[in-house]
């Protein structure tokens, strides 16, 4: 694990996606780590970590609004995105504890982790369910 740097007192712990998936996935698809998606609703609908929620970040302010509609219940947080180290630091000075997943959704998928697709129900044959004109994603 490498900290980052940011202008906060303490460091941001950094994973690779390995240790992210373990994290999130400790106890089966329960866990004590919550899996914190930034990048934008589009690209989150087009495939995302198994079990993620998404919380764009567009602007602190905004990321701030919606994180605190976050449970606190797991408090631990892995986020990843584009702007993943930004809102990382916005969800620790909310209380949370953060890390972030180094790599992004980019390297997950690289490794064959599990991954969620809007339209695809992963319990149901694998068989593509019908969620409007991909072109429109």
């Amino acid at each position: 694990m490498r900290r980052l740097n940011t202008t906060t007192t303490k460091a941001l712990a950094v994973v690779p996606a390995e240790i992210a998936y373990e994290l999130v996935h400790e106890v089966g698809w329960e866990s004590r780590h919550q899996f914190v998606d930034v990048r934008s609703a589009t690209a989150f609908a087009r495939g995302r970590p198994k079990a993620a929620i998404n919380v764009p970040f567009s602007t602190s302010d905004l990321f701030e609004d919606a994180a605190k509609a976050l449970e606190r219940d797991p408090p631990r947080l892995v986020v990843a995105g584009t702007a993943a180290s930004q809102a990382a630091v916005v969800l620790e000075r909310l209380g949370f504890e953060a890390v972030v997943m180094d790599g992004g959704f980019d390297r997950w998928r690289d490794l064959g982790l599990p991954i969620d697709l809007d339209g695809y129900d992963d319990d149901d044959d694998d068989e593509l369910q019908d969620d409007g004109d991909p072109a429109k994603w």
